[in-house]
């Protein structure tokens, strides 16, 4: 593994090309998603909140359907809180965005793309987490469609400037994704589209 704690993929085509499901789009807002409630049953008890991001869909690259649709709903954690005997231990606090931060760092109609595969099942994030709780499994999307959980690199958004930004992980500018010449205003995020299209062709 290397200093970002995942196998960073040295391209977008790159993660496109083995991905199930890569869109571009446009944001249309948060909401409240699930959550992950761990307890020992000793007082402990370890909190994960999830944030679901819906997407309207300007081009669907490949969907998890094989048909894909006019909106997308990505799952994106927006951190949480551990108490111990219903208190935040000293010195420590809640390390969590709200859905307004969200909404208002990530506006509508911000140019996104998304690259990722379904979301686990509340079942399977259950058994990734002994001793834990899925809540609100239906939070954030309509019945009957799909949760996307994008990979680390695969959540980007488009600045003011034009250029990119990783949702996800904070070290985008150092992933070597754009050329010198293309980090200029306007360059960044649309050689990554560029890349997208290129795939289809």
């Amino acid at each position: 593994m290397t200093d970002y704690d995942y196998e960073r993929v040295t391209s977008l085509a790159a993660l496109a090309r083995r991905a199930p499901s890569v869109t571009l789009g446009t944001v249309v807002g948060w909401t409240d998603g699930r959550s992950r409630v761990e307890k020992n049953g000793s007082g402990y008890v370890d909190t994960s909140l999830f944030a679901v991001l819906e997407i309207k869909v300007l081009k669907s690259y490949r969907a998890l359907d094989g048909r894909g649709g006019d909106r997308v709903y990505v799952e994106v954690p927006r951190g949480g809180e551990v108490r111990v005997d219903g208190k935040l231990p000293e010195g420590t606090k809640p390390v969590l965005a709200t859905i307004d931060e969200l909404n208002s760092a990530v506006p509508r109609g911000t140019r996104v793309i998304v690259v990722g595969r379904a979301a686990p099942t509340a079942t399977e994030l259950e058994k990734q987490t002994p001793g834990s709780t899925v809540h609100n499994v239906a939070a954030g999307h309509p019945q009957g469609t799909g949760l996307l959980r994008a990979h680390v690199q695969g959540l980007i958004f488009e600045d003011e400037q034009g250029n990119f930004v990783s949702g996800l992980a904070d070290e985008e500018k150092e992933w070597g994704w754009v050329p010198s010449g293309k980090s200029a205003a306007g360059g960044g995020f649309s050689h990554l589209t560029d890349q997208l299209d290129a795939l289809g062709r």
